[in-house]
């Protein structure tokens, strides 16, 4: 988790597939359960027009790339501050 994040466990995380370069990609938006206005389960495998979109929100907000190919996380950080 990036730094000023808290533990995973702590958010509700939605995964979706989709594609960067030609290359299959898992993109998840993990959200601080006080935060989400809908409910959700703890863990949520989603298509992408259901991924939760919110534009702010520092680390309450962690998004994250994954590289199903490589194996390795291509990027994870909290979202900016409005």
């Amino acid at each position: 988790m990036p730094a000023g994040a808290r533990p995973v466990a702590d958010y509700l995380r939605f995964y979706t597939g989709d594609r960067k370069d030609g290359r299959p990609v898992v993109l998840g938006t993990f959200v601080l359960r006080d935060l989400l206005q809908r409910p959700a389960a703890p863990i949520n495998i989603v298509e992408k027009p259901d991924m939760p979109i919110i534009l702010d929100g520092g680390c309450a907000v962690v998004n994250l790339e994954f590289d199903t190919q490589r194996k390795q996380i291509v990027s994870i950080s909290c979202n900016g501050n409005a």
